[in-house]
């Protein structure tokens, strides 16, 4: 999932990238996002999200509806490619069996278009649902963003 909408640092006021808060909508489309997850039978054991301000406020509307406990994975901070991503989530995560990561763009295309070969366009608070098999081959199950979700 990308992060929902955010202000740019100057219409948020504040001085880094990082700190950039989510705005009204974001935090809406956030909340839509999770529902959608969980409506096309997403039911993730791991939230696993950028440090990033509009990252980590994305994660709390979307665990108020998915009742998950987010927790930091420095590599969705969006310094790494989606291939270093998707080995980082693999060296340290293969035992959970549904993870939700919640991001930036490039890094989460990157990461999908890695896994699939496919392309998406992935618009903030957008989300992409793949599943992987025992042979390591990534099927896609929906990918939307929140003027698609129904």
């Amino acid at each position: 999932m990308r992060h929902g909408a955010a202000p740019s640092a100057k219409e948020a006021g504040v001085d880094k990238d990082f700190d950039r808060p989510l705005s009204d909508l974001g935090r809406k489309n956030a909340r839509k996002a999770a529902s959608y997850i969980a409506k096309n039978g997403g039911a993730p054991a791991k939230i696993l999200v950028s440090p990033l301000i509009r990252a980590q406020q994305t994660a709390a509307e979307v665990a108020t509806v998915l009742n998950g406990d987010p927790e930091n994975f420095e590599p969705l901070a969006n310094q790494v490619d989606g291939m270093t991503l998707i080995r980082r989530l693999t060296e340290d995560y293969s035992y959970v069996t549904e993870v939700l990561l919640i991001g930036h763009q490039p890094q989460i295309g990157e990461a999908a278009n890695y896994l699939t070969g496919l392309y998406f366009e992935l618009r903030p608070a957008g989300v992409i649902g793949l599943e992987r098999d025992d042979r390591g081959k990534t099927a896609v199950l929906w990918a939307a963003n929140p003027d698609e979700y129904a």
